[in-house]
């Protein structure tokens, strides 16, 4: 772990390495999960602006994939970004957060392998290096 407390990636040699693309990955990829505090009614007033959001972000090339968990506590978002920080600075403009109605929790992960029915979608968000499986 570094000093903020987050995992470095660890390539082929077993060396550890302080960035994605030392290992063929463009970007870094992070699982983020948001976490309802409120009731659904307050939750449900914010989801035009939580939207507008989401678009504002998939347009930038930030969001890959996102959608609620079910039951209805929360979301999720998958993300690349390049650092930490600057996604923990993107979730805290999301409406839900601004709102103080939800919360996110972010998890920084190394993929390494991929189905072959996203067919060249990692590689155009710049993931790379990848097993393809199936």
């Amino acid at each position: 772990m570094d000093a903020r407390g987050l995992g470095r990636f660890a390539g082929p040699d077993g060396t550890a390495a302080t960035a994605a693309g030392d290992y063929g990955l463009e970007n870094a990829v992070f699982i983020l999960t948001l976490t309802y505090l409120k009731d659904l009614a307050e939750i449900d007033a914010l989801l035009p602006a939580h939207r507008e959001y989401l678009e504002r972000h998939y347009r930038e090339g930030r969001f890959l994939l996102s959608g609620r968990q079910e039951p209805r506590t929360g979301g999720f978002i998958l993300a690349l970004g390049d650092d930490p920080d600057e996604i923990r600075e993107i979730t805290r403009t999301d409406p839900f957060v601004t709102s103080a109605v939800a919360r996110y929790d972010i998890i920084r992960v190394t993929p390494t392998g991929v189905s072959a029915l996203l067919g060249d979608g990692p590689a155009a968000a710049g993931l790379t290096g990848l097993t393809v499986i199936g």
